[in-house]
């Protein structure tokens, strides 16, 4: 038996009626491409961990271990950015396998590093891979699952993510007693990522991306083996191949007329050859674009920023110190640990999630989560609130770890505070934590998606860079419970205007999504948009 989504719902059916051999090599493809989401969400949650360990053996200022964070940020817009035009020019697949080697290698730095410089130029290479492999793996996956079961399919590497965090915050517990145990937890990293090196040697290209360069009967090939074993294989891999090639001849990306022969034979050099100059004349071509797909893109931009400025990576980066105010532990490695749990609350929501991405559709998904989203800000908010309010503002010119215990939080507000994180996190899981990235991987025309993937990763990039860089500085000028009603604020807006003008895309062909933006009624007219 096995699962598969069929009219917005999902169906148990007999495995031979689904494609058993397809199957389950469609299910390896998508584990080993998200396995660059584990390394992304492994080096966002091991830093926190690890900061406190290697801070005690260089004995770094604040300004180091600032620079130590903000860098891998700032790089992964860097490669996020870049990735469009290398998307385009050089194939998902091997990108990735650019992005594990990178990868490796700034892990070995960090593991070998014996000064801030070596590793601050470890983190930086970490970063670059990361902002790479992010822009990159919801596109991977999304181009090569079929559309009934894409949001799931997608929604896996961002629980990949989750679980990533999730490890590193255990990894980070079990050798906070060992001695260079900070070597261990950041070199950790380069295993995953040589796994996921090995798995896509033998993984095939993007058919989409394989159609526009004129590999048709490659591309044919990596359609049967994802759809072998269907009922009617054959025909349903001819009626895909034909979408996808009516789709790139509208778009432009390939002439509507001539030979499908000579236009492979034409194609040759851009498959086999890499040239800068045509990564530019690529990004270049995409640049001009980008204003006939304007509404994509602004919906896009939207949710990757959006998803940054609800406060995520306050909770992430300084969870720690949040269970530290709440009284639950002094003693550091006891912290550690306790991140564990909370972290895995998120994880809780994106598997919820993942189920029901598929059945109910992204827009539910995306606004009921806001809405929870709101309600546990607002817990965490008052929460602070009464911690003010009995401790004056002591704690609003305090770093969140360096409250005295006189002006602590007392039991009840700890409670609140740590029900209030837990509830933050499985809410954002379940919908606000996939949701952009799904979206994004599925609204663009191919002609312009890596470009507009690149751009949408780059800014998630940034708005992560600017919250994260200013949550203390923020908290210290207008207090706690005020930056999280500001954060709360964020969040509402942003249900309000989703729920306005976001279109439905569950259960639609990536060629369909793409006719919903380019009709003259708002997107979020279109059937199935409520």
């Amino acid at each position: 038996m096995a699962w598969m989504a069929r009219e917005g719902s999902v169906t148990l059916l007999p495995r031979e009626q689904c494609g058993a051999s397809g199957d389950r090599f469609l299910r390896f493809l998508v584990g080993v491409a998200s396995l660059g989401g584990f390394l992304f969400g492994y080096d966002t949650g091991v830093v926190s961990g690890a900061m406190l360990v290697i801070t005690d053996h260089f004995h770094f200022d604040k300004h180091e271990q600032e620079m130590l964070v903000s860098s891998t940020l700032g790089l992964a817009a860097v490669g996020a950015i870049c990735s469009g035009p290398a998307n385009s020019a050089l194939g998902r697949r091997m990108l990735l396998i650019i992005s594990c080697v990178i990868f490796t290698a700034g892990a070995i730095l960090m593991a070998e590093a014996n000064s801030f410089a070596v590793l601050l130029t470890g983190r930086m290479v970490v970063g670059l891979a990361i902002g790479t492999a992010s822009s990159t793996v919801p596109q991977y996956i999304a181009e090569l699952a079929p559309p009934a079961r894409r949001g799931v399919l997608v929604s896996v590497n961002n629980a990949a993510i989750v679980i990533g965090q999730v490890v590193a915050t255990l990894v980070d517990g079990a050798l906070s007693g060992v001695h260079d145990g900070w070597r261990l937890m950041l070199g950790f990293g380069g295993i995953p990522s040589v796994a996921m090196l090995l798995g896509l040697l033998v993984l095939p290209e993007s058919p989409r991306w394989l159609v526009s360069k004129g590999k048709h009967d490659l591309a044919k090939k990596v359609l049967a083996r994802l759809r072998k074993g269907q009922v009617d294989a054959e025909s349903a891999v001819q009626a895909e191949f034909d979408e996808i090639f009516a789709s790139l001849v509208t778009e432009g990306v390939i002439p509507a007329q001539g030979d499908p022969n000579r236009l492979q034979a034409a194609s040759t050099t851009a498959i086999n050859g890499f040239s800068w100059s045509r990564i530019a004349s690529d990004a270049a071509l995409a640049v001009r674009e980008l204003w006939g797909i304007r509404r994509q893109l602004r919906l896009g931009l939207f949710l990757m920023i959006l998803q940054q400025v609800i406060g995520i990576n306050t909770i992430m980066y300084y969870s720690a110190d949040i269970l530290q105010q709440a009284c639950v532990a002094e003693d550091k490695t006891v912290i550690i640990w306790l991140t564990a749990p909370v972290a895995s609350g998120q994880l809780v929501g994106c598997l919820v999630g993942m189920t029901l991405i598929d059945k109910y559709g992204r827009r539910p998904l995306v606004l009921g989560s806001l809405a929870g989203i709101i309600a546990a800000l607002g817990l965490e908010g008052a929460a602070f609130g009464v911690d003010l309010w009995h401790c004056g503002n002591t704690n609003s010119t305090s770093s969140c770890a360096n409250l005295s215990e006189a002006h602590g939080v007392c039991a009840v507000t700890g409670k609140l505070l740590l029900f209030g994180m837990i509830a933050y996190l499985l809410a954002f899981g379940m919908g606000m934590s996939a949701i952009p990235w799904t979206v994004n991987s599925e609204i663009y025309p191919l002609r312009s998606r890596s470009t507009c993937v690149g751009i949408a990763t780059t800014m998630n990039w940034l708005a992560n860079f600017v919250v994260a860089s200013t949550f203390l500085d923020l908290e210290s000028a207008i207090t706690k419970p005020l930056t999280f009603s500001l954060y709360a604020c964020n969040a509402l807006i942003g249900f309000v205007l989703l729920g306005l003008y976001m279109p439905e895309t569950a259960n639609k062909k990536l060629e369909d999504i793409e006719k919903i933006f380019r009709c003259k009624t708002h997107p979020s007219a279109e059937p199935g948009a409520h």
